[in-house]
């Protein structure tokens, strides 16, 4: 029964790896050699938030307040995204598993 969980949750880890790349590779490397934010860097950036599996939602919040933010140089958005995930993981609660043996744990 456990190497089911095992395997499930391997296959999870390899999708945040993947989606991890994609936010690594194609978001930072896109934006991090321009001089400023401009509109169609911050559009580009939305898409590729949304194609790193984001969410349309979050992805257009996240760019919003980036747009809001002026001393935000393309430079420092790896910092600036880890920053905004850490709050948005934070802001979610309490993520701890309450397994119970013997019991229906759904």
């Amino acid at each position: 029964m456990f190497k089911f969980f095992s395997e499930k949750f391997n296959n999870l880890k390899q999708a945040v790896s993947n989606t991890a790349q994609a936010l690594v590779g194609n978001v930072v490397n896109s934006v991090e050699h321009e001089e400023e934010f401009s509109e169609f860097v911050l559009e580009d950036m939305e898409d590729l938030l949304i194609s790193a599996d984001l969410g349309v939602n979050y992805a257009a919040e996240l760019v919003d307040k980036l747009r809001d933010q002026t001393k935000i140089k393309p430079s420092d958005v790896k910092a600036y995204l880890k920053d905004e995930f850490t709050k948005t993981l934070a802001a979610a609660g309490n993520t701890a598993l309450n397994y119970s043996d013997n019991a229906l744990n759904i």
